[in-house]
């Protein structure tokens, strides 16, 4: 095994976890709040994305200080940075 189990567990133990979390009646509930998290991420992202590209587009200095930036960020995989914060 390339990693310690109790780190990753095989795909096998997650399954029969998920299979647990059913039968108990709490992966619904469980998936429903991830999926919540994400939605409310989802339209932050896009509120904050939208706002920064009027800005960026209706203002040549803040394209001038931020653009470089933005190619930075295009440029870091999601995870990476999910992983920083």
């Amino acid at each position: 095994m390339l990693f310690p189990s109790r780190l990753f567990p095989s795909p096998l133990a997650v399954g029969a976890h998920v299979v647990d979390l059913a039968l108990n009646g709490k992966l619904l509930p469980d998936l429903g709040k991830t999926l919540s998290r994400a939605a409310v991420a989802f339209v932050v992202a896009m509120a904050l994305g939208t706002a920064a590209g009027i800005a960026l587009g209706r203002s040549r200095v803040a394209d001038r200080l931020f653009s470089a930036w933005v190619v930075v960020g295009l440029n870091i995989p999601a995870i990476v940075i999910a992983i920083v914060l």
